[in-house]
């Protein structure tokens, strides 16, 4: 398993010498396991030492508070990640018996306000000088008497939506990434750490001329219509917002910018310069506006188009640089510009025939119900299909990686399927039979996410070594080559299946 295929884990259901050994060989990156208190006193000596490589996260609620009455204070000292769900007062005097905790996330917590801020400042006195991550769900305001500003290590600060805000000086001034998404943030002066590089919040305005911090990197908003675009910190990389009452004109955003999000965009772009030169990934969304030739930077690497009207699409509009491509739908000839793209997504395509994909693509995402015969190109290596009709050499024995969506549950898959493919991706595919020979034994890799459980006997093929799925399947139907098996995300304990892990 790929550290790219797992990025965050949560394991519930362990098979302990399988994980382990791949843990503390480091196979996994930032892995987080859930322990319950069993397993935290039976597996004490392996977890000593996997805490060098992994966070350890427990989940404290009125159902597991009699069994953490077990936990000694070497044991308590493993965990780094407490998740407090559903609880009251009466454990509130046991919050401070950890010893290191990093990561703190109070969820659900059905406390009063003058109880949870009690809770709170219980925590941040016990851990101000450790607790990296904090995520809270209940305050109405963050005030000073929360005496956040003394956290000295805190870096992620989660907070869902508050009807106060947020006092000046009231933030730790370590702080580097805030998410108060759906929460107005009226910026004054000492309200927003400097060291901030990513925040997330909902409508951004300015009272006395205060601008955001010049460290900042990332900017996701609702709006920000009275926030001048020329006060933006000459640092920002990302900037994405929702709604459509950002005004711009050319040179009004900074020259540092990577990447534009607009989810709701009904300007015309008819000048040069509205968007910076250096720019690699724009995405315009509900754009229903003529955009003008030559109008987009040259440099321009990614180019998703949402609600677009295609047929506007004239010569020149998009850069030969563009290597990833994206349009709900094309009913008029592909830009020759995007002879040089190597990633494409058409949901639609009018007719496929006279519109060639072109011959260089090698990641395409294709939603078309009969896609005829040659016009997925050779150099895909990954592909996204959805169809209604598949026929023989369809897909070309270039396709590596493959992502199945079938709107037709009665096709049979038999040599339709090249032996190329080594990953493959079944979805939407609820109702169907699968039987042996339709899933090609090249596969070593195979995810079944929108499929129902039913299988013939031998229909996964003992090429399989990694698999996963969102149903249950019987241990009879898994292939004895099966190493990895995942279901719902998490991995299932075989140690009583027929396999081993030698």
């Amino acid at each position: 398993m790929t550290t790219t295929t797992l990025n965050t884990l949560f394991f519930k259901i362990w098979n302990d010498k399988y994980l382990q050994d791949n843990i503390l060989t480091q196979l996994f990156e930032n892995v987080t396991i859930g322990v319950s208190t069993q397993y935290l006193i039976q597996n004490q000596s392996f977890l000593k030492r996997a805490c060098k490589y992994i966070d350890i996260k427990y989940r404290l609620d009125k159902d597991s508070f009699v069994q953490f009455g077990q936990l000694q204070s070497d044991q308590l000292r493993l965990i780094s990640d407490l998740i407090i769900v559903h609880n009251n007062t009466t454990i509130s005097d046991v919050y401070p018996v950890f010893a290191s905790l990093r990561k703190l996330y109070l969820s659900n917590v059905y406390l009063t306000d003058i109880e949870y801020t009690q809770v709170i400042k219980l925590f941040v006195k016990r851990y101000h000088h450790s607790l990296t991550d904090l995520e809270l769900s209940k305050p109405n305001s963050i005030s000073r008497d929360l005496e956040l500003y003394s956290m000295s290590k805190l870096k992620f600060f989660k907070l869902f939506a508050i009807d106060g805000g947020i006092e000046v000086n009231a933030l730790p001034h370590c702080l580097e990434t805030l998410d108060i998404y759906k929460t107005q943030v009226k910026l004054v002066k000492g309200l927003l750490p400097e060291t901030l590089r990513r925040l997330i919040a909902g409508v951004i305005s300015t009272v006395d001329g205060s601008r955001l911090p010049v460290a900042l990197e990332t900017l996701k908003c609702e709006s920000c219509g009275d926030f001048p675009p020329l006060w933006l910190p000459n640092n920002l990389k990302s900037l994405r917002i929702s709604r459509d009452d950002f005004s711009l004109v050319p040179g009004s955003l900074p020259s540092s910018l990577l990447k534009i999000k607009f989810y709701c965009f009904n300007k015309p772009l008819v000048e040069k310069n509205i968007f910076p030169q250096g720019l690699k990934k724009l995405y315009l969304s509900a754009f229903n506006s003529t955009i003008e030739p030559f109008v987009l930077p040259n440099g321009l690497t990614s180019l998703i188009l949402i609600f677009f009207n295609p047929t506007k699409l004239a010569s020149g509009v998009i850069p030969s640089t563009v290597t990833f491509f994206h349009a709900p739908s094309l009913t008029n000839p592909i830009p020759i510009s995007l002879s040089t793209t190597t990633k494409m997504r058409i949901r639609r395509m009018a007719d496929l025939e006279e519109n060639p994909i072109p011959s260089t693509i090698k990641d395409l995402v294709l939603h078309v119900y009969q896609p005829p015969l040659g016009s997925i190109p050779n150099s895909v290596t990954r592909l996204d299909l959805e169809c209604g009709k598949l026929s023989p050499g369809l897909i070309p024995t270039s396709v590596t990686h493959l992502r199945l969506s079938l709107l037709n549950q009665e096709i049979d898959l038999t040599d339709l399927l090249p032996k190329s493919i080594t990953t493959l991706i079944l979805e939407k595919v609820i109702g169907k039979t699968w039987k042996k020979g339709e899933i090609p034994d090249s596969v070593t890799k195979l995810s079944i996410m929108g499929v129902t459980r039913y299988y013939s006997e031998d229909a996964i093929p003992p090429s399989v070594v990694v698999l996963k799925s969102l149903y249950d399947l019987p241990f009879s139907k898994i292939p004895r080559t099966v190493r990895t098996f995942i279901q719902d995300g998490q991995f299932m304990d075989l140690s009583n299946h027929h396999h081993s892990h030698n």
